[in-house]
């Protein structure tokens, strides 16, 4: 009979469990150093047994007849002799824990009959309790966001009180820090949120000091200062990463893949980040250019490339700065506590509603940087990767940047 087991299947599950030298003739180096022995339970295949070559249709055919069922099995046994292939782990596991007077196996429970059985029952009350306790962690989340953005401080702002955006930034961290204290499980997401604030905060209160002589400068020089300003909270935050280390995949600092999959089609073809983030990048930065055209002049627009250097850079250290802020620092620190959809739509809440006061400001600056922020997410979720929503970023800064350079220059 063909031997599979429900740890996987192999045309040859022979050639995986037996000693090398049963079938390759070498003996099985890696499999003495890890169980100190090259023998196995059980003995070695008969090369000319029918049993050494089974067709993968057989366990391709119980896989596709599992997965129609109603309700399936957890785990899967595939061919006859796979019950007792796979009972010998167990009972070779409940053996070398016997030798220890220290334990006792538990008893047996009965098997699980009807609804219950398979995936169901009470795997369906852990289930529900899990999408409980992320739904409220959710809350939480979006909460702290909303917070951490400066939503409240121009809130405030606009209704009257002209010191808002000054006093409520440190306060606002100070209670991100108290929930981080109070919450184990958010404490690294909250303290990089809470990072996050009072670095921003104390670039406001840092620009606002040198706004006389800085005033004077070129456009181009004074929006270099304050993107080169966010490397103030980009250190508090990596400070708050070190200290807590989330593991470093969730934070998907890697180049990624330019031609990640998009899930779009067109035409029966699907289309890969290469179409899709090209396009992004023309929309964006034609917007851009196309919503200042009514103020623009050639000779606006030559200044403007005069100091396309000092921009491309500036535009570089905020695509970099602001992904790691709203995007990879959160992703790093959420991953394992939301799913995917969540986290993409947190990052983006937060994206927006910290560009309140971009450009454009207020509703819609928010609303447009949301919708932006969610391609971003989505590029790093598709990709694994920096490459596309760090290059999709920059070139909107640039757009941007000088869009605002050639009016200056105009005006």
């Amino acid at each position: 009979m063909p031997r599979w087991t429900c740890a996987g299947w192999s045309p040859r599950p022979d050639h995986c469990g037996a000693p090398k030298d049963a079938v390759d003739g070498p003996v099985d180096v890696g499999r003495v150093e890890r169980a100190g022995t090259a023998t196995v339970p059980w003995d070695p295949p008969d090369p000319g047994s029918a049993t050494v070559e089974a067709p993968p249709s057989l366990a391709a055919a119980a896989i596709r007849a599992d997965v129609a069922a109603p309700a399936g099995q957890l785990r899967l046994l595939v061919g006859e002799d796979a019950p007792g292939l796979v009972a010998m782990a167990p009972a070779a596991r409940r053996d070398d824990y016997g030798r220890d007077a220290r334990f006792a196996w538990p008893a047996a429970r009965p098997a699980r009959t009807g609804p219950a059985a398979g995936r169901g029952g009470a795997m369906r009350g852990t289930d529900n309790a899990h999408r409980a306790g992320m739904f409220t962690t959710a809350i939480g989340l979006f909460a702290a966001v909303a917070l951490a953005s400066g939503l409240v401080a121009w809130l405030a702002a606009l209704a009257g009180w002209a010191r808002a955006e000054l006093v409520l930034p440190p306060l606002i961290g100070g209670l991100l820090v108290a929930a981080a204290i109070a919450s184990r499980r958010l404490r690294p997401v909250l303290l990089v949120l809470a990072a996050t604030v009072v670095g921003l905060w104390l670039i406001a209160v840092g620009l606002a000091l040198v706004a006389g002589p800085t005033g004077r400068w070129p456009l181009a020089c004074q929006i270099l200062l304050a993107t080169a300003a966010k490397m103030v909270p980009l250190v508090l935050v990596l400070a708050v990463l070190v200290r807590y280390a989330p593991n470093r995949a969730n934070a998907d600092l890697r180049v990624g893949d330019w031609r990640a999959r998009s899930g779009i089609r067109l035409a029966g073809h699907e289309v890969d980040w290469r179409w899709v983030g090209g396009t992004v990048a023309v929309l964006v930065c034609g917007g851009t250019v196309a919503s200042g055209a009514a103020d623009l002049t050639g000779a606006g627009v030559t200044a403007a490339l005069l100091w396309l250097p000092v921009i491309a850079f500036a535009a570089a250290v905020n695509a970099v700065a602001e992904e790691l802020l709203f995007r990879h620092a959160v992703n790093a620190t959420t991953r394992e506590l939301v799913g995917t959809w969540t986290r993409i739509a947190l990052t983006s809440t937060y994206f927006g509603l910290a560009h309140v006061h971009g450009n454009p400001s207020g509703l819609t600056g928010v609303m447009l940087s949301g919708a932006f922020g969610v391609v971003l997410a989505l590029a790093i979720e598709h990709t694994r990767g920096f490459c596309w929503n760090w290059t999709l970023h920059f070139a909107a800064d640039v757009a941007i940047f000088t869009t605002l350079v050639a009016i200056a220059a105009a005006q």
